[in-house]
């Protein structure tokens, strides 16, 4: 558990609510499951990324997502720097991915998205399932 989930009860004087905390801490604690989905875009045009930005921050609406970060990419990597924008979202399970998918939110963002769009690749796995660091590293 992060510093600030740990001290969080006695602060706040109320239990913690699980889901927020687990999902805050970007899902650091054993044995809880969630989906993790991370959509990389690149713009046809770079004069678009602006554009294109707003457009997938829209999905930042929805409820389904636990969390999610529409971000423009750093470009500090040092062998490939094609990708402009990352979406990331965590999801209860599939149920919740594929409500999200369902919303209008998300087709007005896909209508907005990809006609401005040369690069989209997405990648969805079970956190559960993945490899991970002997120690969670606290995110304060």
């Amino acid at each position: 558990m992060c510093e600030m989930h740990r001290a969080a009860p006695e602060f706040a004087g109320i239990a913690p609510v699980r889901v927020r905390a687990r999902l805050s801490c970007r899902g650091l604690y054993e044995g809880i499951t969630m989906i993790r989905h991370i959509v990389f875009f690149n713009a046809r045009d770079p004069a678009d990324r602006d554009r294109i930005f707003d457009g997938l921050a829209l999905l930042t609406q929805t409820p389904h997502a636990s969390v999610i970060e529409v971000a423009r990419n750093q470009k500090i990597d040092q062998l490939s720097n094609a990708v402009d924008i990352v979406v990331y979202a965590e999801f209860a399970d599939d149920a919740a991915l594929a409500a999200f998918k369902a919303d209008p939110v998300y087709q007005r963002s896909i209508e907005q998205v990809r006609p401005l769009r040369e690069l989209r690749m997405a990648a969805d796995y079970d956190n559960s399932t993945a490899a991970k660091s002997a120690t969670p590293v606290s995110n304060l």
